[in-house]
């Protein structure tokens, strides 16, 4: 069961799509200028729970959809080094988490995970989260995050940035090398995340790239 979270202040609803760039764009829109959230477009689109929600925010009857999106595998990586290390302080892991993080340190165990690559929201599709607001949603690279602000209209006073522990991070690098060394890896991911892949070609490019 897929769990959305849109930010909106009419006419915008930003769809989040967990490990891209969730924590920056709460905590702008979120945080910073005080933009509601929903978990569905059937919210969105009654004006009565808006009234009672955000007595602050207007109702729309036509929203203007946006996301991000980010390299299917390299938001894998990501999201499989959170699941796994990412609660650990230092290396301070779980005896089950630390089974499974060696096991990530593996070529040939690696494999299992390979094939079962869903272990939470980090790691589902994007293109499943998507799904409500296809094709109507405007889609942005990751990391041309100014460009969404633009679109969004702001001019963020502040960047927020999130940071993972160093561990997380050790495990990261290790597992991205990893999937790239064995190319079957590389390859059966690519496949089963190749919806994402489609997205994430055809998101905007940079307006600068556009001229």
């Amino acid at each position: 069961m897929i769990k959305r979270r849109y930010i909106f202040k009419a006419p915008h609803a930003h769809l989040l799509i967990p490990k891209v760039a969730t924590s920056t764009t709460s905590a702008i829109l979120q945080n910073d200028l005080n933009w509601g959230t929903s978990p569905d477009v059937a919210h969105l689109n009654d004006p009565a729970w808006i009234k009672e929600a955000y007595p602050h925010l207007e109702p729309c009857d036509d929203w203007s959809f946006s996301s991000l999106v980010r390299h299917p595998l390299d938001r894998w990586v990501s999201g499989m080094a959170q699941k796994y290390a990412g609660a650990a302080c230092g290396r301070d892991l779980s005896d089950e988490n630390k089974l499974r993080v060696e096991a990530l340190y593996d070529d040939e165990r690696l494999g299992w995970y390979v094939r079962h690559p869903v272990h939470d929201e980090h790691t589902e599709r994007q293109s499943d989260h998507l799904s409500e607001v296809i094709p109507e949603v405007v889609l942005f690279k990751m990391e041309n995050i100014d460009e969404l602000w633009v679109h969004l209209g702001i001019e963020p006073k502040e960047v927020h940035l999130h940071r993972t522990s160093g561990y997380q991070e050790e495990v990261a690098v290790h597992l991205r090398e990893s999937i790239y060394r064995v190319p079957e890896y590389a390859e059966a991911l690519s496949k089963f995340y190749r919806r994402d892949l489609v997205l994430y070609k055809i998101a905007y490019k940079p307006f600068h790239d556009c001229n």
